[in-house]
């Protein structure tokens, strides 16, 4: 039986990650695998993230998958080097802020895990590199919240900044990309790091000689930690709408 390549999240926001991902290697199967019973990670202390990684990443090992990717940039920003040390065999490919060809000033949306990481103070030192924490969108997007209601949250906690003084926004977190049109009506061009992963990883499976380049369309299985069937019916949703 091929292997499968797993793809995790603490929720949605992964989902862009593997739409991207399945547009770049279209005969993979994907494991998609969102310990949503525990979202959001954004707003847990390191140590609870990393126990909730790490128990995440054991499940997906029983798999044995040929890759696992991080969808998710404080899982990433948190535990990544953890990760790597604890299981030396797996190849990990990790989700991140791209922040080296925008448009600067630019402002950077992220968890509070993600900023407070040492990926995140070192990104936060970058000249006209500006990090900005959006404490509750995860949980308001993976709550299915309306644009309207994402758009006031956003106009409430950007109330103090002078946006005219910014030329780009990326998205820290990719629950974020799920409104990034809602990012976009502020004006300023919008990026994510969706599409960057998926070629990282098409990229580290090919120099591995581990591409699967031929054969039919690949599959889509998802694992919940919550997989209840309204549950599952909600992420089919939103990865049907990227």
């Amino acid at each position: 039986m091929d292997q499968k390549i797993a793809v995790f999240d603490s929720g949605v926001g992964g989902l862009a990650v593997l739409k991207q991902a399945k547009k770049a290697l279209p005969h993979e199967d994907f494991l998609y695998f969102a310990d949503n019973k525990n979202m959001p990670f954004g707003n847990k202390t390191a140590n609870e993230i990393c126990s909730l990684v790490c128990d995440g990443v054991d499940k997906i090992l029983c798999t044995k998958p040929k890759a696992v990717v991080l969808a998710c940039n404080t899982a990433t920003s948190t535990c990544m080097d953890k990760l790597v040390e604890r299981y030396p065999k797996t190849l990990f490919v990790g989700t991140l802020p791209v922040v080296d060809n925008v448009a600067k000033p630019c402002l950077v949306f992220v968890t509070k895990g993600t900023a407070e990481s040492s990926f995140g103070v070192r990104v936060a030192k970058q000249k006209d590199v500006y990090l900005f924490e959006l404490q509750k969108g995860a949980k308001m997007i993976e709550d299915c919240c309306t644009d309207n209601d994402f758009k006031q949250y956003l106009d409430d906690v950007l109330g103090g900044i002078n946006l005219f003084a910014f030329k780009s926004m990326v998205l820290g977190c990719t629950h974020f990309i799920h409104k990034k049109h809602v990012f976009a009506s502020f004006g300023l061009p919008v990026y994510d790091n969706a599409k960057k992963v998926a070629d990282d990883l098409k990229k580290s499976l090919e120099q591995r000689g581990l591409a699967k380049k031929h054969g039919p369309k690949g599959s889509v299985t998802f694992a919940l930690t919550d997989n209840s069937e309204v549950q599952f019916k909600k992420y089919i949703g939103f990865f049907n709408k990227l």
